[in-house]
Order: structure tokens, then sequence, then C-alpha cells
């Protein structure tokens, strides 16, 4: 049997605990069901605290930065040229591996050993395949240790994209037909998600991270699956999706709609963020129409119930990635036309580009970008660098200022 909150750690009033791995077929017992046993009840400041993937602990940091990553594509086999860097054991003088790219992208302008986390949007593989999952696992693992950190799983947050989740055996493929059932589209993921955190994704694989940064700024993260489709063989599995039940999930477990109604506008709250992999509002300047608009969708299918969502809960700032193109826009809006214009809220969307595919997939030429945001209690500033695989240009691609209202 395995615990499905570190909470319940506490109900059991031992002194000490010996931990060990999870084992294949062990079913989480929950609050409920240690209260049927006549455990006591805590009060949790989330409320009902069940999903491990949403931690209710703030991460304490004496940094204020966290590292931004998006479209890796670890890619193997026939297609280890997407991948734009050298693959582990295979760096030269002449190309370098991801993450010494990074390091010495973050060590030139001063910031290495200021991040505290990293934050990675989607695509992280290009076709779903469990060798570019451990290649990625070392990738996260490099970078962390890098920056001089450790406790890994506490410091990542991550979302699939659609290359993640193989709904055919060409997930590249936007406009393939789905072929493959849901349960087994998501195990290569699922299985590199339990290794690396070690435990399981929840069923719509979305998590949650907080963070207190510098010991001051408090900062809410939530990491949504917008590959999620109702999966039906013959559709495009290029689509975006996150639907009502994952929104209403997140929200629940990361503590948004415990004070989303408090009825006082002064209070403080950390900064909110939210993480797809599909863009919230279009990117790409023009798209080309194809027969049966299998490629034509780059938002997802309910982009405007996400956006409603956001200004519900008041997220301060949406990082996405997914068509390779960096994008930064700020939105002010309503849940609904009817909304009362006192009631309207600002945020940014942050789109950062691809930070490992090859040149050939990056369609405006745009070059590989990784990002930094530092917070502090006004702002948050979002830097993007250039990387390239030689390594011998690393300046500043991109900066924005923005602002947080850290008002509930």
């Amino acid at each position: 049997v395995r615990l499905g909150s570190s909470e319940l750690l506490d109900e059991q009033n031992r002194t000490v605990w010996f931990v060990r791995r999870p084992r294949p077929g062990e079913t989480v017992r929950s609050m409920e069901e240690f209260i049927g046993t006549g455990a006591r009840r805590r009060t949790s400041p989330v409320g009902a605290h069940q999903d491990p993937s949403f931690p209710r602990e703030y991460f304490l940091t004496r940094g204020r930065r966290l590292l931004w990553l998006s479209d890796l594509h670890f890619a193997k086999g026939e297609h280890r040229h997407v991948h734009g860097f050298a693959y582990q054991g295979e760096a030269t003088a002449y190309q370098f591996n991801l993450h010494q790219e990074i390091e010495r992208v973050l060590e030139d302008h001063k910031v290495l050993l200021d991040v505290e986390g990293v934050l990675i949007s989607g695509d992280i593989t290009w076709k779903a395949d469990p060798e570019e999952y451990r290649e990625a696992r070392t990738f996260i693992r490099e970078i962390i240790a890098k920056a001089g950190k450790t406790d890994q799983a506490a410091r990542v947050a991550l979302c699939p994209g659609n290359h993640d989740i193989r709904f055919s055996d060409e997930p590249w493929r936007k406009g393939h037909a789905i072929d493959v059932a849901s349960d087994a589209a998501r195990a290569a993921y699922s299985s590199f998600y339990e290794t690396l955190f070690e435990i399981e994704p929840n069923r719509h694989l979305s998590m949650g991270r907080r963070f207190l940064l510098g010991g001051a700024v408090p900062v809410e993260i939530v990491c949504l699956n917008s590959s999620l489709l109702g999966q039906e063989p013959g559709v495009f599995q290029g689509h975006g999706f996150i639907g009502e039940d994952q929104l209403r999930h997140a929200a629940r477990e990361v503590g948004w709609d415990a004070n989303r109604d408090t009825g006082d506008g002064d209070l403080p709250r950390a900064v909110r963020i939210a993480v797809v992999h599909h863009h919230l509002l279009p990117v790409i300047h023009q798209l080309t129409p194809e027969r049966g608009g299998g490629h034509s969708y780059s938002t997802p299918l309910d982009a405007e119930r996400l956006a409603s969502w956001i200004v519900e809960h008041r997220v301060d700032l949406v990082l996405h990635g997914h068509m390779h193109e960096p994008f930064c826009v700020e939105i002010n809006r309503g849940t609904t036309i009817e909304s009362p214009r006192g009631d309207w809220h600002t945020f940014t969307v942050c789109g950062l580009g691809s930070t490992g595919v090859s040149r050939e997939f990056r369609l405006s030429g745009t070059p590989n970008l990784a990002a930094t945001l530092e917070f502090n209690s006004k702002s948050v500033k979002i830097e993007m660098y250039e990387i390239v695989a030689s390594g011998p240009v690393r300046r500043k691609h991109a900066e924005f200022e923005v602002p947080i209202r850290r008002k509930v």
C-alpha cells in the first residue's frame, strides 16, 4: 500500500518511517481511507489534498530564478537528426550536448547558479520513444547538477506535448490519424514521469509545484496536459485539448479554488503560472490550409475555456511551446463578454520557441532558445538566450518585464 500524501505520515503518529520505492500494483491510500479506519483528520491549507503530483508545501530557495525550456525534441534512430545537439557521450569540440550549451550560456550571463528550478513546456521527445525519454532524464539531471542543486524531483515542473503522447506510430505527423488507444499512447510518458518523480502521474498527466523563491516570493505553477483528447480512431492527433475535468482538478489540487472568492481584493497571494504545450493564441502569422485540416490547429480546441479559467483563477503568466516560434502578448479580459470591466484580469502569454530542435524544424529560422524567469515582488523578468550546438554565439535574444498583480 502506498500513501497518497505526505500528510498521511503524520496521521500514523510514528517517530521513524522507513521509505522504499513503490512496487508495481500497489494501491494509493487516501486520507478518506484513513479516516474510515478511525484516523483523525487534519485541516489542509488547500482543502482535500490527495494528488501527490500537486505538493501543498512550498519549496524554499535562496535564488529567485527558474529556467524555462521547451520543445527539446530528443530523437533517436532514424530521426536523431531532429535534435540539433550532440547526444550523451558524443559531444565534440564542434558540437555540444544541449545541457553543456545551456550551462555555457547561463555562465556567460552569470545566472547559472541562481537557477532554482526547471520548467519544460512539452515536446520533450520526437516520437515518445523510451530511449528518447532516457536521454531527457539524463539531460534534466545534468541541468540541475550544473546549477549546483540537488532535490531534482522538487525542482522540476513539466507537461507533455503532442510528440510525447504516442497516439500513432508516427507522432511527428500531426495530420496522421490516431490508431493507438489512450492508455498505451501515454505509457512511455507515464514511465518517464514515474522514474523522474518517483510517483505515478495522475490520469490527466498534470502536475503542480510551489516555490518560495529567495525565501520571499511565493510562486505557484500548474502544468496542464493540452494533448488530452477523447481519443477515437481517425481523429487527427495534432489537436490540442485540455478538458473541463482537468481544469477543475488542477485548480482544486493547487488550492486556487479555496481562495478564489474571498471578497477581499487587497489580500496578497502567490504569483500564479500556467504551463501548457499548445498555444492559447495563434502564433504563426499564416497557416496553409490542407486537405482534411489535420495540420491547421495549433491552439487547443478549448482555448477559450482555458482563457476564462486563467481569468477566473487570476493566473499571471502562461508559458507554452509547440510551433517553435517565440511569442509574447499581454491580455486584459473578463471570463465572459458580460463580465463587468472591474472584474477583468490582465495576464501575459509567452511562447519560447524551441530549445532543442534542429534548424529545419524552426519555421522562420529563429535560433534555439532557453529562458530564465527572475521573480521579485512586483514583476517577472523573462530573458531569452540564444543557444547553438557549436557554442560561439551566446547573446540575449529578447527580454520582457511582466508585471505581477498579486491580489486575489
